[in-house]
């Protein structure tokens, strides 16, 4: 259906509310994918971002300084007081997901280990796991952020909405309270500028929000206040959070906020969106096209010019990394070698790259293995790359024709090596590889040329008989 839609050329942009989770049976990221899979402009976050586990976004937010909650994940309820030892009561059981509260009930709170056993218990049977993490004594909350180039780092963060419907009785935001409540004045307000807890709020959303969802779309991060430092204390970032409820329904919270920011209101976010919405689609357009010419041979040109560190895949935000392959014939003594490669986040894209001893591709050993341009290219030129930078120890040595300045005329796979072993020791290595490839190609060519006097000489007997 979505393919249907953007394959019929009648829609610039597809304005995307799904938010189902992946275990439920509404749409959800299986939209987001198709739209990317299609190219097509979309609002809201992409499928990186879409729904990461409660674990993911601690470890991202976490590592970067941000405060969060000691946790631990159960499979079972098993040695649970060694598993939950560096754990302090009370504690709280949450669902791995999360989305929309579900599994949340007045009940997941636990002051001691036997009211944890029992819900773990319950729990696990349930959901198959059970996330447990310190609770947070104090005042919840919740913000919204959204990518904005006006604003500090990039970020627009709105104006902390509070839970006053917790003051009745309820510390947290379970399932029930939150889906019968009113969304109205009496069940939330404005966290004032001037609280001591403000500006760590707005600094912890802008991470979290740039942390895990990179950028792109919108999100509504959750918080506590701890009582006993009045510091905010991250629970999680809900990406394309309920919003563009009727003012008479009451709105959902990030509604509230788009309303009650004194710059901001729906008309600039939904125009924010859809501008950034086209900007990332262009940034997802191939710069690339793959040719077949009359020798039979594939190669890859680029279709507009191409700064220096341009990725061959993803954009920008998510440059996605690659696989490379070598292809040659098995049982050839001097077979052609070829290379593809190809996306590796599942999505079935491969270009085919020629070999050059100066490239102006490479791969980036970084964070993970990407494929860069090594310097501006020009439209219509062809991509290459240095093929011994393939680290494919099973690609043949071959003689290289490349016809530049610098070209080395045998091409060795550099080893797949430790990236603490210096660059001398690596040439070092492929001298030594290059002065037993031509004692071998020598002893070879001496072998064939015996073999054909050999025959020349029996098939010259054989004539006299």
């Amino acid at each position: 259906m979505v393919r249907e839609l953007v394959t019929s050329g009648k829609y610039d942009l597809f304005f995307n509310l799904c938010d189902g989770g992946r275990d439920e049976k509404r749409a959800g990221v299986d939209v987001v994918q198709a739209l990317e899979e299609m190219n097509a402009a979309f609002t809201g976050s992409d499928s990186h971002s879409f729904e990461p586990s409660k674990i993911d976004m601690k470890l991202m937010v976490g590592s970067s300084g941000v405060r969060v909650p000691n946790f631990v994940l159960l499979e079972n309820a098993e040695s649970l007081a060694k598993k939950c030892r560096h754990l302090r009561f009370p504690v709280i059981v949450k669902h791995l997901s999360g989305y929309a509260s579900v599994g949340i009930h007045k009940d997941n709170r636990c002051e001691n280990l036997e009211q944890l056993k029992t819900k773990v218990v319950r729990f696990v049977k349930e959901f198959n796991h059970a996330l447990v993490e310190e609770f947070i004594v104090g005042r919840e909350g919740t913000v919204l952020a959204c990518a904005d180039a006006q604003s500090p780092h990039g970020v627009k963060v709105f104006r902390p909405l509070m839970f006053h419907f917790l003051d009745s009785g309820d510390d947290f935001a379970y399932f029930d309270k939150k889906w019968t409540m009113e969304c109205n004045e009496k069940a939330y307000g404005f966290l004032p500028a001037e609280d001591p807890a403000y500006a760590g709020i707005i600094d912890m959303a802008r991470n979290a929000y740039r942390n895990i969802m990179s950028c792109v779309g919108y999100g509504r991060v959750d918080f506590r206040i701890d009582d006993k430092n009045g510091e905010p204390v991250f629970l999680e970032i809900n990406p394309n959070c309920g919003m563009w409820y009727s003012e008479k329904d009451g709105g959902d919270f990030a509604d509230v906020m788009v309303r009650g920011d004194p710059t901001w209101n729906h008309e600039r976010f939904l125009q924010n969106a859809i501008s950034r919405a086209l900007r990332e689609q262009a940034a997802r357009k191939p710069w690339y096209f793959i040719s077949h010419d009359k020798h039979g041979q594939f190669s890859t040109r680029a279709s507009r010019n191409v700064p220096a560190g341009k990725c061959l895949f993803g954009d920008a935000v998510h440059p996605i990394p690659v696989v490379s392959r070598a292809l040659f014939k098995v049982g050839e003594d001097s077979p052609s070698v070829g290379c593809v490669v190809c996306r590796a986040d599942g999505i079935h894209e491969a270009v085919a790259i020629r070999h050059s001893c100066e490239p102006n591709m490479q791969f980036v050993h970084g964070r993970t293995l990407l494929f860069a341009a090594k310097r501006n290219i020009n439209v219509g030129e062809e991509l290459t790359v240095d093929y011994a930078t393939l680290r494919d120890e099973a690609m043949p040595h071959f003689a290289c024709g490349c016809g530049t300045k610098n070209c080395r005329s045998v091409i060795f796979a550099v080893p797949a090596m430790p990236r603490t072993v210096e660059v001398k020791t690596m040439r070092k290595m492929l001298r030594e590889k290059k002065r037993i490839w031509v004692k071998e190609k020598v002893d070879r060519e001496a072998e064939q040329l015996l073999r054909k006097k050999a025959a020349g000489g029996g098939s010259g007997g054989g004539s006299h008989k």
